[in-house]
């Protein structure tokens, strides 16, 4: 009896190891931000960048001539948005950026910056910054807390920027952040037949 007893303790005691490894496994592994199938202008010849928007997102390509917003899911009082946007400007990133601040700080006060940090997206050189901000629908509508992720990309070979804004709740951004993250590095840029003759010799 005791040994049957031993074996018995001994499985109930191993079944609860595996399932232990099993949890432990199953909520450490970070789950993959799934993304939908890339997405590319094809009907204005001077789109030049593509990516790939977080899966049933839908896109509105038309509002605005070679902005794209990306539309996430139904929230009450702000859904997640993200923001696709090229800029042709001179100067270095760090000048871009700064006065890109500042025209943020002048059009909504209510931003306080959090963070600037250095990234990579295509080969290019990022600036990403994080901010916090106040935002309302309409003059009658509470207001609400917004953060937001900004990846600025700066193009080696031509005086061009790409701005890829996320907008989410601050309650429900951190939610959100991998997605972000992960459709924001799948921006690339596209060749432009119109542009080809302006690139360095080599290039």
């Amino acid at each position: 009896m005791k040994l049957v007893a031993v074996i018995a303790g001994g499985t109930v005691l191993g079944i609860a190891l595996v399932f232990g490894l099993h949890y432990i496994l199953v909520h450490d592994t970070p789950i993959k931000p799934k993304l939908g199938d890339e997405f590319r202008d094809q009907v204005r010849d001077m789109a030049d960048f593509a990516f790939s928007p977080p899966r049933k997102w839908n896109i509105d390509d038309r509002t605005t001539p070679y902005t794209y917003y990306v539309q996430g899911p139904k929230e009450s009082g702000f859904s997640p948005l993200m923001i696709y946007a090229s800029i042709t400007a001179p100067g270095s990133i760090q000048a871009f950026l700064d006065e890109h601040k500042k025209r943020i700080e002048i059009e909504e006060p209510s931003t306080k910056f959090i963070s600037e940090e250095e990234d990579a997206i295509d080969g290019c050189r990022v600036k990403r910054i994080e901010y916090d901000c106040d935002y309302k629908a309409s003059d009658e509508s509470p207001v609400v807390k917004l953060r937001t992720v900004q990846f600025i990309v700066k193009d080696p070979s031509f005086p061009v920027f790409y701005k890829i804004t996320c907008h989410a709740k601050m309650e429900t951004f951190a939610s959100h952040l991998p997605l972000f993250e992960a459709s924001a590095h799948s921006f690339r840029r596209v060749e432009i037949k119109g542009r080809i003759k302006y690139l360095p010799p080599g290039k």
